[in-house]
């Protein structure tokens, strides 16, 4: 890029709930795995001065899909606050 795009999205799906515990940090817990019946957490850190957050619920009509998520996902969408025409981004998940 030679210029700045005016707006940079990057998506992350989850069934699970989302809890926007602090700035930089989300918590994604799920009831149990269907492995071994155990809760599910996850951490997603990421650079809070660098994008703003929102959530979308997305009902799903799919049958298949339906079949493994249910009835609906939520679409985590960071949105770079200040997008430039180079930058770099870490986002780390850890369980």
């Amino acid at each position: 890029m030679t210029e700045a795009a005016q707006q940079i999205d990057l998506t992350l799906m989850t069934v699970c709930q989302v809890n926007l515990e602090s700035p930089g940090k989300i918590v994604l817990e799920r009831d149990r795995n269907s492995s071994d019946g155990m809760p599910i957490t996850l951490k997603v850190f990421y650079n809070d001065s660098k994008f703003q957050l929102e959530l979308e619920n997305v009902k799903l009509t799919d049958k298949q899909l339906k079949a493994v998520w249910k009835n609906e996902v939520t679409r985590i969408l960071f949105r770079t606050i200040a997008p430039t025409a180079r930058d770099t981004w870490q986002m780390k998940i850890v369980p």
